[in-house]
C-alpha cells in the first residue's frame, strides 16, 4: 500500500519475489478511522489485485483506487510523474479537503501545484 499506510521502498523487477512478499505482507502503518475518498498510489496497474486485497485485509474502506498507469518499475521511475498524476487526481475534485502524502518531495509539488492543503507523513504535519 501507499507508505502512508505501509512501510516501502524503492523497487525494481530484479526484487520481483521481495516485492511480492512486500504487498501481501506488509503490516499497516496507520488505519483511517473512516472511509477515504480516494486512495492515489505509484504501484503499478498490474499489482490492484494485491492491493486491494490488503486494503480489505486490514479493513481501510476507500471509494476509489488510482494505480500508476505504467506497465514497468523503470518505466515508472523514468516518467517521473506521480507527483503530477496525485494533484491532478487532487484537483479534479474541488470537494477534497485535504491529501495526505508520504513522500516530502511529492507533497510539497503536489501542494505546489493545486494550491491546496496537503499533509506530509514525512514532516507530521502541513505543507
Amino acid at each position: 500500500m501507499p507508505e502512508v499506510f505501509a512501510a516501502s521502498s524503492h523497487w525494481s523487477s530484479q526484487h520481483a519475489a521481495e516485492y511480492q512478499d512486500f504487498l501481501e505482507n506488509a503490516q499497516p502503518r496507520r488505519v483511517p478511522s473512516m472511509p477515504l475518498r480516494g486512495i492515489v498510489t505509484n504501484r503499478l496497474e498490474r499489482h490492484r489485485p494485491e492491493t486491494e486485497a490488503w486494503l480489505k485485509r486490514h479493513r481501510i474502506p476507500y471509494e476509489s483506487l488510482q494505480m500508476s498507469p505504467h506497465a514497468t518499475f523503470a518505466a515508472r521511475d523514468h516518467a517521473g510523474d506521480a507527483a503530477f498524476r496525485k494533484a491532478a487526481a487532487y484537483d479534479a475534485d474541488p470537494s477534497l479537503l485535504l491529501f495526505v502524502e508520504s513522500d516530502d518531495q511529492q507533497a510539497l509539488e503536489i501542494a505546489r501545484r493545486t494550491g491546496r492543503p496537503v499533509f506530509s507523513t514525512a514532516r507530521n504535519n502541513l505543507v
